[in-house]
């Protein structure tokens, strides 16, 4: 349940920063191929971003959880 709640509040920060940018592109006027463009490019990002930052934590926490599990005995043998 917390996992779930956790990727409701990154949702709910992404659709901000995502009507932020929609409101600056309304406001400003450009072209509607500069908008496609840049909305296609900014949900790229809020797709992939998110996802890497996932597979990255995980990777390094695997490593990092080996380490210290022999920090932590090492720490108890001395």
């Amino acid at each position: 349940m917390d996992e779930l709640l956790t990727y409701f509040f990154i949702a709910v920060a992404l659709g901000a920063d995502a009507f932020s940018l929609a409101l600056g592109l309304g406001m400003s006027g450009p072209p509607r191929r500069a908008v496609l463009r840049t909305s296609f490019t900014v949900g790229v990002f809020h797709i992939i971003m998110p996802l890497a930052g996932l597979f990255i934590g995980s990777v390094l926490g695997a490593a990092v959880g080996r380490v210290a599990t022999w920090i932590g005995g090492v720490i108890l043998v001395a």
